[in-house]
């Protein structure tokens, strides 16, 4: 990862793009779909650390 993750990037994980929506020093959650009428709420994925070099940044600012 060649990038700071922080909520509201998007991002791209094995082939799914979504917005990072929590990180913590274990994992970050990126959201694929936010909540619409017919869902109970967003479609969320966990990324734990040890995955987080596969994710790559696809919107914002890069960080070191």
């Amino acid at each position: 990862m060649t990038f700071t993750p922080a909520p509201n990037l998007l991002v791209e994980y094995r082939g799914n793009v979504g917005t990072i929506k929590f990180v913590s020093d274990e994992y970050l959650t990126f959201c694929m779909a936010p909540k619409n009428d017919k869902m109970i709420g967003d479609l969320c994925i966990v990324v734990y650390r040890y995955c987080w070099d596969e994710i790559k940044l696809l919107q914002g600012h890069h960080r070191q």
